[in-house]
């Protein structure tokens, strides 16, 4: 696990050594175990690692069997050992990294198709003088890119490491801005600044002298035909073991972000280990269920070493700046600065975790999917005429958002309105009328919808989350925040395999309506009843909940109103402050809640500002 930086200049002009080596010291906390560049005519790879496997011999970039092919890469390739045995000697090291470049210098980017794991690579291919760059299938590593201008481009891991280079602007880019107000995050392949973009996940970029072009190498067709719940219960638990076996690959020892619920227990289980390290946070001020005390019960259950952590408001406010320009990108998230104080917890034992990420979007597993399941049902019904009397009402503003989204007969308009932050009524009052661009909100789910059409409405909408939110909002955080310590996450329910499998189950192995009302993620469910006791399989959802809704309207409050509620702050250069305001007093004093709202407007206030100094 790494960071890389990698720049072309078509006609072989000379990439600037020194300027490549600030842009590759900018992602210094993404390797702090080694750097090194390559130079070729017309391209420069920078590198910093975080050594993993091979730690004697990975030392990167690489070298090919074929002196002109190099790379910088940033992952990991879990069944390297089985890829090498397949190709051509001969081998310089003994790391997964050249097992990557020599699939890919024998068989291009077809070599990419028995690989396992995460990646975002750059490959200078002398051969065609081509530098080709490459994402992995679920965009689980990061990978941006800009244009330098002449035909000459810069990627990286992070965002930061492109400011580097004089030529990449920090322009808004007002349609981002206004899908951030709905999504909680910039959708790829956009980013905020309009000159930054975001390489697909699953995708190849190629930029030689003729210019840059994308291909999509993996899109997989998902069609659900008929299990038995036998069936899909022993795929499942097959394909589930061998992609957390996979990810206990390591030179090094390997932890787990530790919840209470099902999700993490059953892959600490699966572990078949005993003093896995274990990791747990909690929060100052929610005592409605005690997330550490099921943790602490699940790790003595399975023999794992528990570590907890526990934090508040305070921390939230001292930590908030560094949290921010940690994370590159505003997203509305308020409980992912635990990922930070957990990855610092955890990094303290350490150098790689893994994490139960992965498994709400393909196994139907948010409240979202319920409604999903109940909108057809939901229009016979023509409930429509109620929607004022609960917009009045003081319903939990998730309930608001879900009868907004059942009104909606289009999918395409109830994601929408499911996952708002700001629907487009409130932000036609907030943003300026020369910012707005509401044609564009939707421009990132209509895609998938089509590549989906053939799947149900909750097929369209898994199929989705699993390419977009959990690509750009989750993923995201969890790269950036661990990284930023030096520790890499490993996701096993992001295995491929893993993923084309659920998405060849119809929806029943999914969500189901029980005795109960629904049952999320139901095969993963009865699968794991196998394994693990009824008190976790139970145990109701939470993530990682924190008090915000409290927190802002006292200890956070001040803080809110000097930032967000300033004259000068750079928000009201996009925005109305009398809508700021409106905001504010609703979350305060009008009985509304506008946690999400004002808790992204702090995030971008704070991004705005970053960007201005260009202090990313």
């Amino acid at each position: 696990m790494c960071g890389f930086v990698a720049v072309f200049r078509p006609g072989g002009r000379p990439v600037d050594p020194a300027l490549l080596g600030q842009a590759t010291d900018r992602i210094a906390h993404r390797g702090p175990d080694g750097r090194g560049t390559f130079f070729a005519p017309g391209v420069g790879l920078g590198h910093r690692r975080l050594s993993i496997i091979d730690l004697e011999g990975g030392h990167q970039p690489i070298l090919g069997a074929d002196p002109r092919v190099a790379v910088a890469f940033n992952g990991e390739v879990y069944n390297y050992k089985t890829v090498r045995a397949t190709l051509p000697g001969p081998w310089r090291t003994h790391s997964d990294t050249e097992v990557f470049l020599r699939s890919y210098e024998v068989h291009g980017l077809a070599g990419l198709a028995p690989l396992v794991g995460m990646w975002g690579a750059a490959i200078w291919d002398g051969r065609s003088e081509a530098l080709v760059v490459v994402r992995d299938r679920l965009g689980v590593k990061p990978v941006y890119y800009a244009a330098l201008g002449d035909g000459a481009y810069a990627f990286a891991s992070e965002l930061r490491a492109l400011l580097a280079f004089p030529e990449v602007a920090t322009d808004l880019d007002p349609a981002a801005l206004d899908q951030l107000l709905t999504y909680r995050y910039v959708p790829g392949p956009r980013t905020l600044l309009a000159g930054v973009k975001k390489l697909p996940p699953g995708h190849a970029a190629r930029v030689d002298a003729s210019g840059l072009t994308l291909t999509r190498y993996w899109h997989p067709r998902p069609e659900p035909r008929p299990y038995t719940d036998r069936e899909a219960e022993d795929a499942f638990l097959a394909a589930f073991d061998e992609a957390v076996a996979a990810r206990m690959v390591s030179d090094v020892p390997v932890g787990l972000f530790l919840s209470g619920g099902v999700d993490s227990a059953a892959i600490l289980q699966a572990t078949r280990r005993q003093g896995v390290h274990c990791f747990t946070i909690g929060f100052e001020g929610e005592q409605r269920d005690d997330e550490v005390a099921y943790a602490a019960a699940t790790a003595a259950r399975f023999g794992g070493v528990h570590h907890t952590t526990v934090i508040g408001p305070k921390d939230y406010a001292d930590t908030f700046d560094t949290y921010v320009r940690q994370l590159e990108e505003p997203v509305l998230n308020d409980s992912a600065m635990a990922t930070w104080f957990l990855s610092q917890l955890a990094r303290e034992h350490v150098k790689v975790v893994l994490s139960g990420q992965g498994a709400d979007e393909p196994l139907a597993g948010y409240d979202r999917f319920k409604g999903e399941a109940l909108a057809p049902w939901f229009a016979r019904a023509r409930l429509g005429h109620l929607a004022p009397y609960v917009e009045g009402s003081r319903v939990p503003e998730k309930l608001k958002r879900g009868f907004r989204a059942l009104g909606e007969p289009d999918a395409v308009q109830r994601a929408l309105r499911i996952y708002a932050v700001l629907q487009e009524e409130v932000k036609a009052t907030l943003l300026r009328p020369e910012v707005r661009r509401p044609e564009a909100v939707a421009e990132p789910l209509l895609q998938h919808h089509v590549d989906a059409a053939h799947l149900s409405p909750l097929g369209r909408m898994l199929y989705t989350d699993t390419r977009v939110w959990l690509v750009d909002d989750l993923l995201l955080v969890a790269d950036k925040l661990s990284m930023a310590h030096g520790l890499e996450l490993r996701v096993p329910f992001l295995d491929h395999r893993l993923i084309e499998l659920l998405e060849s189950m119809p929806d029943a192995q999914k969500l189901r309506l029980g005795r109960r009302g629904f049952v999320t993620k139901a095969v993963h469910r009865r699968a794991m009843a196998r394994r693990l006791p009824q008190e976790i399989l139970q145990r109701k959802k939470r993530g990682f909940n924190n008090p915000m809704d409290a927190w802002l309207r006292a200890q956070l409050r001040p803080m809110v109103e000097a930032r967000v509620l300033d004259p000068a702050s750079p928000l009201t250069a996009w925005m109305d402050p009398a809508g700021l305001r409106r905001l504010f007093d609703e979350h305060v004093h009008g009985g509304q809640d506008r946690r999400r709202a004002l808790f992204l407007l702090l995030t971008l206030d704070a991004w705005l500002r970053l960007v201005a100094d260009r202090a990313l």
